[in-house]
């Protein structure tokens, strides 16, 4: 009985083995006949060499459907994914006239903090002048009476 479980079971691996050298052989062979990727590939040379390099996105999502980002020319653009639209939330020359190279919007996107003199203290922490942008009239609003030297300005969760 012992021999006829050996040999049962021999024969039993013999063809787990042909399965699993025959399957895959199989497969390599029948996509030949699908198109084949005409994207260019790269090598870990290209990098090094500089001829690859990556481009980040960096963007800021103020609703379900919308997020904030800074384009080429340094505009802020609100961008809604459903319909495919955007339209220049801050220009670049609203950055330029206050030397701004950070901005935050409130929550009701009626407002714009527009930071600029941004001065690093030790680690993680800094100084830095705040301008307020009003995004509907486009205008700097000029009553804010802040403080040339802000460590930490946050808008309200809402409105």
């Amino acid at each position: 009985m012992k021999t006829v479980l050996k040999a049962f079971l021999g024969v039993i691996a013999a063809v787990v083995v042909t399965i699993a050298i025959v399957v895959p052989v199989a497969v390599v062979f029948t996509n030949k006949n699908q198109v084949q990727d005409q994207r260019p590939t790269f090598q870990l040379n290209d990098y090094l060499n500089g001829n690859f390099a990556y481009t980040s996105y960096i963007l800021k999502w103020i609703s379900d459907t919308e997020y904030l980002h800074k384009n080429e020319e340094g505009n802020v653009i609100r961008y809604n994914v459903d319909t495919k639209t955007s339209n220049d939330l801050i220009l670049n020359t609203t950055f330029d006239e206050v030397k701004a190279s950070f901005y935050l919007v409130s929550a009701d996107a009626k407002f714009a903090l527009l930071e600029s003199n941004y001065s690093k203290l030790w680690r993680h922490s800094f100084t830095a002048s705040y301008s307020i942008f009003d995004l509907k009239s486009r205008v700097f609003v000029t009553n804010a009476n802040l403080p040339q030297e802000i460590q930490y300005i946050s808008w309200a969760p809402v409105g």
